[in-house]
């Protein structure tokens, strides 16, 4: 009897001591990449009605956030900005937009571009569709999109060059 109770002993701290080692049971490490944020200016206008209203300046930021460490995907943040239409009085908030899932491809000089013809995502309180595309070099970013915040009839046009 002093044996089996022996021997069950043994195997159970055997047991629990593989299982101690096992990192099955353990969280993995978020591995992925930190965001980088860049300050820079965001200027929009509306091509249809390029020569009546003026393109509109915004100080505003672009943040990418990286979606695996070989930086070839990305979601990219842009900040709230405003259009004011001053022939009509018009002042419109566009809010934070994100737009998903940017693919980045190098050029061997370590730039690289990115390009997305047909995205959707939230701007705000407004649905919003359209297509960017840009670059990503020598830490800064700079990119143009064509979009259109929820039920507005016409393009509106947004170019971002970070300081």
């Amino acid at each position: 009897m002093r044996r089996v109770i022996k021997h069950t002993a043994i195997a159970l701290m055997a047991v629990v001591s593989g299982c101690a080692s096992d990192n099955v049971h353990m969280p993995e490490p978020d591995t992925r990449p930190t965001e980088e944020r860049f300050d820079g200016e965001l200027v929009s206008w509306i091509p249809a009605f390029a020569d009546v209203f003026a393109p509109v300046h915004n100080d505003d930021f672009a943040e990418i956030r990286w979606l695996n460490s070989a930086h070839s995907r990305a979601d990219l943040v842009i900040g709230e900005f405003s259009l004011y239409i001053d022939i009509v009085d018009m002042h419109i908030s566009i809010g934070e937009m994100t737009i998903e899932n940017l693919s980045f491809s190098y050029a061997d000089d370590g730039s690289a571009s990115f390009s997305r013809p047909d995205f959707e995502t939230m701007a705000g309180q407004y649905h919003t569709t359209g297509s960017i595309s840009g670059t990503y070099a020598d830490g800064n970013i700079s990119f143009e999109m064509e979009y259109k915040p929820g039920s507005m009839p016409f393009l509106v046009k947004s170019t971002f060059s970070s300081k």
